[in-house]
Formats: C-alpha cells, structure tokens, sequence
C-alpha cells in the first residue's frame, strides 16, 4: 500500500470519528438546553463518549510516512513536515 492509500484510510476513521462525535454532542446540547433540571448523567455520559472519539480522530490523524500531523482541514494535499503528498 503507497502512502496516499494508507492516508485515505486514516482520513476516512478520521470523519468518522468527527461524525460520532457530533452525534453524540448535539444531542447532549439539545438535553441540556430544552429539559429543565438538566438531565446532568445522560448529558455527561454523551459528551463524555463524544469526547473519546474526538481524542482518537486527534491521534490517529499522523502522515503514514513521518508519523506527524499532516496539517488541519479537510482537503489535505501533502504533509508538512516531510512534504509527502497524500492526495
């Protein structure tokens, strides 16, 4: 596998652990917002599994070739660091 394939991958876990994690925020915001007294155990539990998945979409997210981070956004066409692209 070159590393533009192995960079697709961690891209791909990488939205999906984004997505996750906004599926899981949103509705704690929503709980917090519409219910009063605030369900505190159902929101802390949602934000605290969303939280989760946000670390791992920041720690997986590494160039296959020098291990850093590549660079933020969603388009990425090549690392930082080492200058390998990865589109």
């Amino acid at each position: 596998m070159s590393y533009v394939d192995d960079f697709k991958v961690i891209n791909k876990k990488r939205k999906i652990y984004s997505a996750l994690f906004l599926t899981l925020w949103v509705p704690a915001m929503v709980l917090g917002e519409l219910y009063d007294p605030d369900p505190h155990i159902i929101t802390l539990s949602l934000k605290g599994i969303g939280l989760v998945f946000i670390i791992l979409a920041v720690i997986k997210y590494k160039c296959p070739k020098c291990n850093k981070t590549p660079s933020w956004g969603w388009h990425v066409e090549s690392c930082k660091s080492c200058g390998e692209p990865l589109a």
